[in-house]
């Protein structure tokens, strides 16, 4: 018996179990709120390093048994990143964490899970249009020529996040970046945004990060002929940090009432 006793790793544990049930439910939350392709693809690959793990019970029980073994687990771990991890894990497995259900014990009655990037370029979009004398808009709704060639009229068009409209059509462009700012922007964000301008035929264009503070940097006169703006704001001082943006831009803004 002891001859041919052999140790064998098995990856069958109770951490590894609660992430392959957390992993398979990607897919189902993909048919009920959008996840980028990506992701699933990703939770897939990670899928099948658990697959010592896909069982009966891993593959068709219910969630609830999951979700307690991975607060116990949780409430065990000694690493942060382990309590994380398992912490989502349990959100993930929770189904009324994704539908209507009642409240109780440690599990959350219901979620969100917000696209941080489009919250903030819709936020700075809504303060600026509050903020400036003219309109605000997307190139959509703006109903501005925005093609990029003569002859592909449809197929290439300038897409920017912000167009700010004057009385003579674009007074400037704008793209928002939720990105680390890091005092610059990157060469191809930049050149994406010449094209923007010269198709609006606008001579002011900007980008806009979201940082601890205001900082407003002067690229200057491209050669294209588009002066080119990088502002980093704070999200907690949009109505402050933007409109010192717009004084840099040299674009007016409304008389609003004191608050």
């Amino acid at each position: 018996m002891v001859a041919y006793d052999r140790s064998v790793l098995r990856n069958d544990t109770l951490k590894n179990r609660v992430l392959a049930a957390a992993l398979r439910e990607v897919e189902r939350l993909s048919r009920l709120i959008e996840i980028e392709k990506a992701q699933v693809a990703t939770a897939r690959s990670l899928s099948m390093m658990f697959s010592d793990c896909h069982d009966v019970e891993v593959l068709f029980a219910r969630r609830d048994a999951f979700v307690r073994t991975a607060t116990a687990l949780g409430d065990e771990a000694r690493k942060g990143r382990d309590r994380d991890l398992l912490a989502l894990a349990s959100i993930v497995l929770a189904h009324e964490s994704f539908e209507h259900g009642a409240s109780g014990g440690r599990t959350a009655p219901r979620a969100w899970f917000l696209n941080l990037e489009n919250l903030f370029q819709v936020s700075v979009r809504r303060v600026l249009d509050r903020l400036y004398s003219g309109r605000v808009t997307t190139a959509v709704a703006s109903a501005l020529p925005s093609a990029i060639f003569a002859n592909e009229t449809q197929q290439f068009r300038a897409n920017p996040d912000l167009v700010l409209v004057g009385q003579q059509g674009a007074a400037a462009i704008g793209d928002v970046k939720y990105k680390i700012w890091t005092g610059s922007a990157s060469a191809s964000d930049v050149y994406q945004l010449l094209v923007h301008a010269a198709a609006f035929k606008t001579g002011t264009a900007f980008l806009v990060f979201p940082h601890r503070e205001f900082v407003a940097r002067d690229l200057g006169i491209s050669a294209t002929g588009c002066r080119t703006w990088l502002f980093a704001v704070d999200v907690l001082k949009l109505p402050e940090h933007l409109g010192l943006a717009l004084q840099r831009l040299g674009l007016s803004s409304k008389a609003l009432p004191v608050e």
